[in-house]
């Protein structure tokens, strides 16, 4: 009876069925490093953005008529096509807010989530 995985990792033939292998001239551990080298990149930018991300979470939701303000905005760009989750609006609600455009994403997201479902 033939089973799904092998006992070994190497399998029946001496192939290493848990890993690929590397692509001629360029050793595995290489892939492996960059690839943790990218992870480690887009938390340190995550966690650096997280606490200015929090402030302006915390000034629409103590201030429900900032958030009103964002979504008649972004049913002004909806109205002439433009979403408002395109980079345009991303990058003027940036400066409308003082803030960075990750900080912007993470504000459009909460306030269409929250207060305004009906904008794309």
């Amino acid at each position: 009876m033939a089973h799904f995985f092998p006992s070994h990792p190497l399998g029946h033939r001496g192939r290493n069925l848990w890993h690929p292998p590397a692509r001629p001239g360029r050793p595995a551990g290489l892939r492996r490093g960059r690839l943790a080298g990218l992870s480690l990149l887009a938390a340190l930018v995550l966690v650096q953005s997280l606490p200015v991300a929090a402030g302006v979470l915390d000034r629409v939701k103590t201030s429900p008529t900032l958030a009103q303000g964002l979504c008649s905005q972004f049913r002004q760009w909806n109205a002439s096509s433009r979403s408002a989750y395109a980079a345009e609006s991303i990058a003027a609600v940036a400066a409308r807010e003082g803030i960075t455009t990750v900080d912007a994403e993470v504000l459009t997201t909460y306030v269409i989530d929250f207060h305004c479902k009906d904008v794309r």
